[in-house]
Formats: C-alpha cells, structure tokens, sequence
C-alpha cells in the first residue's frame, strides 16, 4: 500500500507512514515465525473473524489507514450505514468480514489492525518473561501437539515470537492520542470515518475525500493512499 510523504506538525495524518512500517515489520515477523515454527491457520479456516464483532478490538489510530480510504473513495456513508446497521446487535460480526471472499474473508485484509495480525502468531510474557505462545484453538484441534512444539523452539532459541504487548506499545507511541484506548472493531472504525471525515472538511475537502473546487490537490490534506486494499 502507498503512503503519500506526509508531514506536519499536529495532522491527522502523522504516523501513519509509521503505522504501516510497523505492520510491514511486523508481518515479516510473524512470516518467520511461521516458517520456523510450522504453526499456520487452518486452510479456509476464518473462525477467528466470523465472531462477535465486540470480541475484536483495535484502536482508532489503526483503522485509520482504512477510514482515510473510505472517504477518499466516497465510501464513507457507506461504511457508516453497515455499522449502524451493526449497532445494538451483540451478535453482529465485524462489517469487514466478507463470506464471499476466497480465504480468510477480511475485506481490509492489507489494513486490518494489529490484533487481526497478531492473533495465533504472537506471545505474552510470564512474570519471568518468558515468552508464552498463543495458539490458536482450532490449530490446537488440527495438531494436540503444536503449541507445545511451538513452546520449545522459542525456549531453545530456534524462533523468535513477536510479542503483543511490545506492538501495542509501539503503535500507542506513534500516536498517544488515538493510539491507545481499545474498542470494538466496529466502534474503533466508526470513530476514525468521523474523525477522518472531521479533519477533510476542516482541512478544505467534502467528506468523502474529494478536494473542494477552490481546493489544491497537491495539500496535505488528501488522504495519503495510493490505492484501497
């Protein structure tokens, strides 16, 4: 995905070429991981995504990327109306999920947050740091043995393991304000459309991302995404 070369003091827009440094770090990361420790979803498996959608939680500051998007592809009042659609129902699954989609099912799949990246392919630390393996249930079904195979490769040194909190930390660095806070990954996306949507208008744009006539299209208000995901 490219980011525009963005820069101002207090934009909506900093450290979002961060933001997407840090997933591209971290998907290496966990690619290795998975190499080393031959741990990997089930093929077709999205179990993890066809689940409440208040068991998934980002921040803001992560479905920026994808609330940027939305507006600058007019999307915006669309996006807004599947998650008032979504609210209220304790049921109702992340509006990125998309049954019809070949594998996995997330529509955002190059923007989703850093819990989705995350989730059977990272760690805690015990109260001696020792770096605990968090192993999917249906991985576990499909192989008893996995999470302890996995468990010994990363006390022997073999695999390095990315740890949740450490990302977490980092991304609540790149943006304090918007970067800490978890909610639902409904409410998070919510939130950042209203909050992209706010900064466009103000900065010279409609509110689907598109410059005002007397606009100029080369300010740094356009939303600095090549392309959607």
């Amino acid at each position: 995905m490219a980011l525009a070369g963005f820069t101002g003091n207090g934009s909506l827009w900093d450290g979002l070429n961060d933001l997407m440094k840090l997933y591209r770090e971290l998907d290496d990361a966990i690619a290795k991981f998975i190499e080393g420790s031959g741990l990997a979803c089930p093929v077709g498996c999205r179990i993890c995504c066809d689940t409440p959608a208040t068991k998934i939680e980002a921040t803001v500051f992560e479905l920026l990327p994808q609330a940027i998007i939305a507006c600058h592809e007019g999307r915006a009042a669309y996006w807004l109306n599947m998650l008032a659609i979504a609210q209220g129902d304790a049921e109702a699954r992340c509006v990125f999920l998309d049954h019809n989609l070949p594998q996995g099912g997330c529509s955002i799949y190059h923007c989703r947050p850093l819990l989705c990246r995350l989730f059977g392919f990272a760690a805690v630390l015990d109260k001696d740091a020792r770096p605990l393996p968090l192993v999917c249930r249906q991985m576990k079904t499909a192989d008893p043995e996995v999470g302890c195979h996995a468990q010994q490769l990363i006390d022997d040194g073999v695999v390095e393991v990315p740890i949740s909190a450490y990302y977490a930390s980092r991304i609540a660095a790149i943006n304090p304000t918007h970067g800490q806070g978890l909610l639902s990954i409904n409410e998070a996306f919510r939130n950042a459309i209203q909050l992209a949507g706010l900064y466009l208008a103000l900065a010279g744009s409609d509110s689907d991302g598109r410059p005002h006539p007397d606009g100029d299209d080369n300010s740094p208000h356009t939303p600095p995404f090549g392309r959607s995901a």
